[in-house]
């Protein structure tokens, strides 16, 4: 080949003119081939190494810290792939952390609305977990059954219904009349629900149901003990 300067005929593989001493090939080129490929090379192992086998952070970190090293280097591929390698390694490391520090994050209640209708589904709090407004502790009788029955209207509507009832876990006697008084309780939440419409048991009126319930129960049914809370396990109203 000849020097793009002044001319002279020079060997294909020089670096320099012998004449003019013009530089002729980047020699940079050179000290990225020969300087990165093997950090090119690690970053690859070191993600993949990652990824197989959920290693700590600090794995792949290093793969993207290497796969940095030799993106410029002939082996570019391989520093591309282990970058990417170690950065989707480091994603469930990142959440699990995130997940960790942040607080507050778990739901504290549930309630899942039934199935096509007018119902709800609610979970029961633990003895030691639940507190009402005045600080009781509430235990809970949970052995009524479902109630079935149907509404008042011309054209009834379909009621099942599984009523809970707390009560202060502190009162021993409560949950021994609960059980012995327990066909009355089931009766009078039969006619209860016979009494009503489909429209007086829609999802907006659950809390004042709930209020009526705990006040029949108590005035009516109860003489040593009294329910502080009414829950309901299950609330379908199914129209036909």
């Amino acid at each position: 080949m000849f020097c793009k300067n002044c001319g002279n005929e020079i060997a294909d593989d020089a670096l320099f003119c012998p004449k003019c001493g013009t530089k002729l090939i980047d020699s940079t080129l050179f000290n990225n081939d020969n300087g990165h490929e093997n950090e090119a090379i690690i970053g690859f192992v070191l993600g993949l190494i990652s990824l197989l086998f959920g290693v700590t952070i600090i794995i792949p970190i290093l793969g993207i810290y290497f796969s940095n090293k030799g993106k410029n280097s002939s082996k570019a591929t391989f520093a591309k792939a282990g970058k990417i390698l170690s950065i989707l390694s480091l994603l469930p490391a990142i959440l699990l952390l995130a997940f960790i520090i942040i607080p507050d994050i778990g739901v504290t209640a549930t309630k899942i609305v039934g199935n096509n209708n007018v119902g709800t589904n609610s979970t029961i709090p633990m003895a030691n977990e639940y507190k009402t407004e005045s600080k009781e502790i509430l235990d809970w009788y949970t052995s009524l059954g479902l109630i079935k029955t149907k509404t008042m209207e011309n054209n009834p509507s379909n009621i099942q219904v599984d009523v809970v009832l707390g009560y202060n876990i502190n009162d021993k006697p409560a949950s021994n009349e609960i059980e012995q008084k327990s066909d009355k309780i089931k009766k009078f939440l039969t006619q209860y629900f016979t009494q009503k419409t489909s429209e007086d048991l829609r999802p907006q009126n659950e809390e004042n149901l709930k209020i009526e319930i705990l006040n029949g129960i108590n005035d009516s049914i109860l003489s040593s003990s009294k329910i502080k809370d009414v829950r309901f396990m299950q609330f379908d109203v199914i129209k036909q």
